[in-house]
């Protein structure tokens, strides 16, 4: 009887890879998931450089608590474990686990009490409002009474006679920045027009769409047709509507040229309807020109009664303005010498003070803490140090309330990132997660960035705003711009001072016609070069390139200047350490010991007639070349013209014999 055969196991389930990593054909090696492995790189890098961030320029504590994670981590008892698999140690000894958590408690306690010992107190106590000091911010509604006050009632008065002028649609008010514009829409005209029979709404232009930021003020939603929008709030109110549009340069800057024509034809389809609405542009005055593009759209032209210049305060202004404030404030006013500070130092060269400036001169003196020093007088401001580069100074000191190093590069980014460098003009109005998710401008961790936010402001460097429902922030004033280049230069990282030098020089370049004087040297070059990765190029990105390609060719045309002769130099210096150019150098000795009297005290015939008939056969063996092509005339005319044959062979045998001869 045959014996019986075993019984087959059964068959295994096939497992359908689940990843297209591991889907091979059989046989086949399975590729790797690039991109995961890309995605784990790119994780390690960021966190290796957080912690090279930290322990480089972070406090005590940041670098004690990042050197207490990078230890768990690593010598967690999971990790140690499974390293000292590799080398047969199965089980770690029983008190490894325990003295790591003792280990870790101990960085634990260690953080708590540098943290204790070196942070300071808050030292940037938020600002009280105050009445007649708003710094870079605004004057709002609601201060229309002290405004009244500050300078501005003919202009005011000149805006208001135009808008009740009865065929007037469009008003355009113009002025650089720091002049007053807002606060004069704000503060001056809005509550005035209810006396000539309007009503007012008010809009700030951001980045924001503009019919959304117009609904919003006009309490619309969802945002219809301009004209739609007007004739319904009109309906509600009962009257006229005078729309402000204001900081209107952010309708150029912000929108592309598609963009842009959408809105001009909503304000052109408004022109052309009779809905009972005029329109206010307030813009800045070096921009206004590009008002030209909606002027054609419209198919009208600016009277000069449809248009109005704000300009900055004369002395004498300035003067009023700082002795109410010093009223409201309750502070000594010396007149003599306010007259003579705004005459002799806070004027400009066209004896022209901003307002924004006074603005800023009364902010200074009421952060002093000593209220002895709250007053405007001689001693008071030279205590200050006078009243040249005021809002650098301001910026100075409102960053250096914040004790950490990386926090105020932190607060610096989230300005930077505020700003358009390129135009001079706000980049905009976000909110803290928008700008969280700016890793490319803003470098620190999600807390930090909000931390920097509620900084600046307290500090009122930054204003707050909302939109869409939620709260966005943006640059308190485009006069903080250039301190805020000065200031960034000296604390921020390399890669943002090679983004501001960037920006700052192809500006320069161009406005001069691409003079030479504006390229790059050695060693900004050298800095663009370390940080190109992390350069901004924005929309000048083909003017940058070429002010860099241009900047390269000039220096290295001098480089190659100064460099040709030194390498030509290095290169004989190499060569006369070979055999050959040792040979060669002691040909050359061996000719000038000649040339001293050696070979001397042959006649003129005597040297013609050993060059005509040996000269040939020595030179050959002096020079080691059979036929001597090219050295024949050199040798003839200069080494060998006047010695004998005897000499000559001499002079050759003493050459063949030398120890540096091949």
């Amino acid at each position: 009887m045959p014996a019986e055969l075993p019984t087959p196991p059964p068959k295994q389930p096939t497992v359908e890879p689940s990843t297209p990593s591991e889907k091979s054909e059989a046989g086949a090696i399975a590729l790797p998931d690039f991109e995961a492995a890309q995605s784990g790189l790119e994780k390690a890098e960021r966190f290796v450089k957080l912690v090279a961030e930290n322990l480089r320029s972070g406090d005590a504590t940041k670098r004690i608590v990042t050197l207490g994670g990078v230890a768990f981590l690593a010598l967690n008892p999971v990790t140690v474990g499974k390293v000292t698999e590799f080398f047969g140690v199965r089980e770690l000894p029983k008190e490894y686990t325990t003295a790591f958590w003792l280990g870790m408690g101990g960085f634990g306690a260690t953080a708590v009490g540098a943290a204790i010992v070196t942070v300071p107190k808050r030292t940037l106590e938020p600002v009280p409002e105050r009445q007649a000091i708003k710094g870079l911010r605004s004057f709002e509604q609601k201060d229309a009474e002290i405004f009244k006050r500050l300078e501005r009632g003919r202009d005011l008065q000149e805006v208001m006679d135009a808008l009740d002028t009865v065929d007037l649609r469009l008003f355009v008010l113009l002025g650089e920045s720091g002049v007053g514009k807002s606060s004069l829409l704000q503060a001056g005209v809005m509550p005035s027009l209810g006396q000539v029979g309007f009503a007012g709404v008010y809009v700030k232009f951001t980045n924001r769409e503009p019919l959304e930021s117009i609904a919003k003020a006009l309490g619309i939603e969802p945002p219809g047709t301009l004209v739609e929008m007007l004739r319904s709030a009109v309906g509600k109110v009962g009257k006229p509507i005078v729309l402000m549009l204001d900081q209107f340069e952010q309708f150029f800057v912000q929108f592309q040229e598609e963009k842009r024509s959408e809105f001009i034809a909503e304000l052109k389809a408004w022109y052309e309807s009779d809905v009972a609405a005029k329109v206010l542009i307030g813009i800045r005055g070096d921009l206004s020109d590009r008002l030209l593009e909606i002027q054609k759209a419209l198919g009208y032209s600016l009277r000069p009664d449809q248009s109005y210049r704000l300009e900055r305060f004369a002395p004498a202004q300035a003067t009023e303005v700082l002795r109410v404030i010093a009223e409201t404030e309750k502070w000594a006013f010396n007149q003599a010498f306010v007259e003579e500070m705004t005459r002799d130092e806070l004027a400009g060269l066209d004896g022209k003070i901003s307002p924004v400036e006074v603005q800023v001169l009364a902010q200074m003196v009421s952060r002093e803490p000593d209220e002895e020093n709250q007053r405007f007088d001689r001693t008071a401001f030279q205590k200050l140090g006078g009243v040249d580069g005021l809002l650098g100074r301001s910026l100075r000191r409102s960053l250096d309330a914040i004790p950490i190093k990386s926090d105020r590069e932190r607060a610096l980014e989230v300005l930077l990132a505020l700003t358009d460098l390129e135009r001079n003009v706000r980049s905009g109005a976000f909110s803290v997660g928008q700008l969280q998710g700016m890793t490319e401008k803003v470098h620190g961790l999600p807390s930090e960035v909000e931390a920097a936010v509620r900084w600046l402001l307290e500090a009122r460097l930054i204003s707050p705003g909302e939109s869409g429902g939620a709260v966005v922030y943006e640059l308190a004033h485009e006069r903080l711009i250039p301190a805020l280049r000065q200031v960034a230069n000296q604390e921020l990282t390399e890669a943002n001072k090679a983004n501001l030098l960037l920006d700052r020089r192809v500006n320069e370049w161009l406005g001069s016609g691409k003079n030479g004087r504006y390229l790059f040297s050695w060693r900004e070059l050298w800095l663009l070069r370390q940080q190109q990765g992390f350069l901004e190029w924005g929309q000048q990105r083909s003017q940058k390139q070429a002010l860099i390609q241009r900047s390269w060719r000039r220096a290295s045309g001098r480089l190659a200047g100064v460099g040709t002769p030194l390498a030509l130099g290095l290169a004989f210096g190499i060569w006369s350490h070979t055999p050959p150019g040792q040979i060669q150098w002691t040909r050359w000795d061996l000719m000038g010991l000649a040339n001293m009297g050696a070979l001397q005290g042959y006649n003129k015939n005597e040297r013609n007639y050993f060059a005509r008939n040996d000269f040939d056969s020595t030179l050959d063996l002096v020079t080691s070349v059979e036929g001597h092509p090219f050295p024949t005339l050199w040798m003839k005319g200069l080494a060998f013209d006047g010695y004998s044959s005897e000499k000559a062979t001499e002079i050759a045998t003493l050459i063949s014999k030398s120890p540096n001869k091949e």
